[in-house]
């Protein structure tokens, strides 16, 4: 079994830098741009879930050589897939997060033949 984690942690100090930014150059920045800057989670349009929240999007495409099957994979992902291409086995998946100091966890189970 493979175990990947993914860990969201904007730090404090960060968010203090963008704002006091915002207040030495007088700009009131949008929640597009927060978004952008990771200050804070953004609004997308998704088409299953219509507004959504985001702040940590990772779209991640794992291969294995052919001897390695793949069993099952488990986690807080938004959506996940096998494929067979020809050299290969493999594994897509997309997770994310819209709370700081958060960690997702993603766990690849196999079988090496």
């Amino acid at each position: 079994m493979m175990n990947i984690l993914y860990t969201l942690n904007v730090p404090q100090h960060y968010m203090s830098f963008i704002s006091d930014l915002e207040t030495k150059y007088e700009l009131e920045l949008t929640e597009r741009e927060l978004g952008i800057l990771a200050v804070q989670p953004a609004k997308y349009d998704d088409p299953q879930n219509g507004k959504v929240y985001k702040w940590l999007e990772t779209k991640s495409t794992i291969y294995f050589p052919n001897n390695i099957k793949i069993l099952d994979l488990e986690g807080e992902v938004y959506s996940r897939s096998k494929f067979y291409p020809d050299f290969a086995n493999g594994v897509y998946y997309l997770l994310g997060t819209n709370v700081n100091n958060t960690t997702r966890n993603v766990k690849i189970k196999f079988q090496i033949n």
